[in-house]
């Protein structure tokens, strides 16, 4: 199962997790990772050209891809997080069994000194 994880922080995108394989079919016939994939590829390269500012981690690993927004504030790509939250959304109630999706308000960290 993929687990597709939007996290927000004061009701505002900023972090987007992808884990895993959905185990739908065979890997490189598998239509729910490769619908996973076209859209993360599909955000990230919106959110480039609109010079929207972004960190991309791709896990060597295990297959993990972790898209953080830097500048929360930009509507647009508030606007593209929540289109691409919509599309997981839609994909994961037609293959309940292969996409999880999860969204959680976090509070921010602060850093204690001493």
């Amino acid at each position: 199962m993929t687990k597709v994880s939007f996290d927000k922080q004061g009701g505002k995108y900023c972090k987007l997790t992808v884990m895993g394989h959905s185990g739908y079919a065979e890997e490189g016939s598998d239509i729910v990772c490769a619908a996973i994939s076209s859209m993360v590829n599909l955000t990230t390269a919106v959110l480039e050209k609109s010079g929207i500012a972004f960190a991309m981690n791709v896990g060597s690993k295990t297959p993990t891809i972790i898209i953080q927004l830097t500048d929360t504030e930009n509507a647009f790509g508030q606007n593209v997080f929540e289109a691409l939250y919509s599309e997981m959304i839609g994909l994961s109630e037609s293959f309940t069994d292969y996409v999880k999706v999860t969204v959680a308000e976090r509070t921010p960290q602060i850093n204690k000194k001493g």
